[in-house]
């Protein structure tokens, strides 16, 4: 109950914040607002209604309602003249935008009232400039496509109609609804000039969208100039001379490749017109999603060579003109990896939404395993990792062909990523050895590479560090014998997990050697999330070294980084090794602080193991201070948490992951000491 009331005073503090610095939706509802009468809190209130995005815009910039009544009285004069100038009338509508909203929303006008003061509004253009200001919607196109929806079905209601209106709606219809396909419709369809052609302006360059795409047939009026003639693609034949044409069926095609379209007419004999017209879209199609491929194909030569903001950009605009599902997949495809590597998760998520919804559509298993395999990853990465395992067994749930089934090696990896973030050990290394299965039976190098990197990651924590030392340098042999054509990044993963090991087994100078490499191609590469590891590992070095002055910037540094990208466990990870720092400096204030935010941050996350650790840091601290009922409390959430994870060893009993010791793995995976 008490949380509602701070939250109504919230609100109150907030309108009145706004209300102070003449917010407009603020201020209409105000008692001084309101008319003799209404002046009551609750009463007239004016709110949005439904899709009203710009409800009751402010003023622009620099301008009054007196100087924009002003600009009223010019567009009133400028509606009077016989040639109207609709680039005058736009600018000043648009200015003029939040005058008229007041007018709406406050004075609630009639429309002939309205249609007085602002004729310019009720041109057609105006109604969809405003309808979409309003919005953010185009009317137009939205009305047209909703009304596709149900064109069948309202044919089908107009046919049933009785009366005198039934039989003139149905004379209307019956050219629509007739038979098409009879031989004299055929026949006389065959004996009708037409093709398509395409108006480009001077010096096209391939690449660029034409001016326009029309239909041409017999009997029209054209613009002669344009083009000097068109020709048959079966007989290469002249058939007729095109200008800018006058029977539109197609326009706004999309981006096309930029060379000489051939037109089939009908005049031709060896085909009928409807065939001609079937290859000819088909032709235009393929020119589209081949424009598309090259584009894709660039955006990948841009990024190969780190042009990074010029292959997003080239991706970006292949993602808006494409209307090939395939081609469209593909590039998202593209933005989302690109992304990842960039550190940018929250602009990977909203992509590998986009491309799932494009999978759907598509309806093909192949699709949308690799669509869910990348919603999995892009929640792997923002550390929501029981939505990851909730899409990786979705991906494996799929009955796809064998080129979704050739992508379980990576969704296993996945979903052993997302178990270790959760701190579930058996089933993280039941998911890696599947993976590292998958990667054997299907030769994927690179796969084997990254599920070894993974392993390393897995043994650190479990506190093997033979192991955590022996899969990176396997996964670095990987690179060695079989990355030539690979992106450097696996060089750099191999190269920071092995200085994770070597720092675990206090071989600081090799450790620093291998994470110095690693942090260079990551700067060559803008590899963010990279680059937080590796400076995160950098002041774990100095800590080592007791060198605080180096560790705790570099802490920092790493820090801004992994709030940057959105990386909550990682951000866990340093506040609990900036508590240790605080610890070794007897700042102890400090340390519980830190710690304090560690346990927070691991808790939302949901890895147990860091929690653990802050509460036996915790214990320490409390036990020198000779606090007994904090002491106790930390002790007692201590064991809570050894419980949960279940880390002792089935052969002598002891716990697992207190020391260094040499671990076995079962065929169930279950874990044990090796002695």
């Amino acid at each position: 109950m008490f949380w509602k009331i701070s939250l109504k005073y919230k609100m109150v503090n907030l309108r009145t914040k706004l209300r102070s610095i003449g917010c407009s939706e603020v201020n209409v509802n105000s008692k001084k607002n309101k008319d003799q009468g209404q002046q009551h809190t609750a009463s007239a209130i004016k709110k949005p209604r439904r899709a009203e995005v710009n409800y009751l815009p402010q003023h622009p910039k620099g301008e009054t309602t007196d100087s924009l009544e002003n600009e009223r009285m010019e567009l009133l004069k400028e509606m009077k003249k016989r040639n109207i100038d609709k680039k005058v009338i736009k600018d000043k509508m648009d200015k003029t935008f939040s005058v008229r909203r007041q007018e709406v929303v406050k004075d609630k006008p009639m429309v002939s009232e309205f249609r007085n003061r602002w004729p310019g509004l009720f041109i057609v253009s105006e109604i969809n400039n405003e309808f979409a200001k309003i919005t953010t919607v185009h009317l137009e196109p939205r009305f047209f496509g909703e009304l596709d929806k149900w064109s069948d079905a309202l044919m089908r209601v107009f046919g049933t109609k009785g009366g005198v209106l039934g039989q003139t709606m149905r004379l209307i219809m019956q050219p629509i609804s007739q038979d098409c396909e009879g031989l004299a419709t055929r026949n006389e369809m065959a004996q009708t000039v037409m093709g398509i052609y395409i108006i480009r302006h001077e010096g096209h360059k391939p690449g660029e969208d034409p001016e326009d795409i029309r239909v041409l047939l017999e009997g029209t009026d054209p613009d002669r100039g344009r083009l000097g003639g068109l020709w048959c693609c079966n007989c290469q034949e002249r058939t007729g001379t095109a200008g800018s044409g006058t029977v539109l069926f197609l326009r706004r095609w999309p981006a096309w490749q930029g060379k000489t379209l051939l037109f089939p007419w009908s005049s031709c004999e060896q085909h009928n017109w409807l065939g001609q017209m079937h290859a000819l879209l088909r032709q235009l199609l393929d020119m589209g999603q081949e424009q598309a491929k090259q584009q894709i194909e660039k955006g990948l030569k841009l990024y190969q060579s780190n042009q990074r903001e010029k292959a997003l950009h080239v991706w970006t605009k292949v993602l808006e003109k494409n209307t090939d599902p395939g081609g469209k997949f593909r590039v998202l495809g593209c933005l989302i990896t690109a992304h990842s590597e960039m550190g940018k998760y929250k602009e990977m998520l909203k992509y590998a939404l986009a491309q799932i919804d494009t999978a759907r559509d598509m309806e093909d298993p192949d699709y949308l395993t690799e669509g869910y395999l990348n919603l999995a990853r892009s929640n792997e990465k923002l550390c929501d990792f029981q939505n990851t395992i909730s899409y990786c067994k979705t991906c494996l749930n799929m009955q796809g062909t064998t080129v979704s089934l050739q992508l379980n090696g990576q969704v296993c990896l996945s979903m052993g990523n997302a178990y270790l973030g959760l701190s579930v050990f058996q089933k993280a290394l039941e998911s890696y050895e599947k993976a590292l299965r998958y990667a054997h039976n299907n030769d994927d190098k690179m796969l084997e590479c990254r599920v070894c990197c993974s392993l390393g990651s897995f043994y650190v924590v479990l506190k093997d560090y033979e192991k955590a030392l022996f899969f990176p340098c396997k996964a670095a042999e990987l690179v060695n014998d079989y990355g030539k054509g690979w992106s450097l990044k696996y060089r750099a993963m191999s190269q920071y997990h092995m200085s994770v090991a070597y720092r675990k087994l206090d071989r600081l100078p090799d450790a620093m050697e291998c994470c110095e490499e690693s942090m260079k191609i990551a700067l060559q590469h803008g590899d963010r999330p990279l680059q937080a590891l590796c400076l995160l590992n950098f002041a774990d070095i100095h800590r080592c070294r007791n060198d605080m002055d180096r560790a705790l910037p570099r802490y920092e540094s790493s820090m801004c980084i992994m709030i940057e990208i959105g990386n909550r466990l990682g951000q866990a990870t340093i506040y609990l090794n900036v508590g240790k720092c605080w610890i070794l400096q007897k700042e102890l204030d400090k340390a519980l602080d830190s710690l304090q935010r560690a346990e927070d941050l691991a808790e939302s996350v949901g890895n147990k193991l860091i929690v653990l650790k802050t509460h036996s840091l915790r214990e320490g601290i409390f036990r020198g201070r000779e606090q007994q009922e904090e002491l106790r409390e930390q002790v007692v959430k201590f064991l809570q948490c050894v419980e949960e994870l279940e880390l002792y060893c089935g052969m002598c009993g002891e716990a697992i992951g207190e020391k260094n010791q040499q671990l076995q793995a079962l065929p169930c995976s279950h874990v044990y000491h090796l002695k």
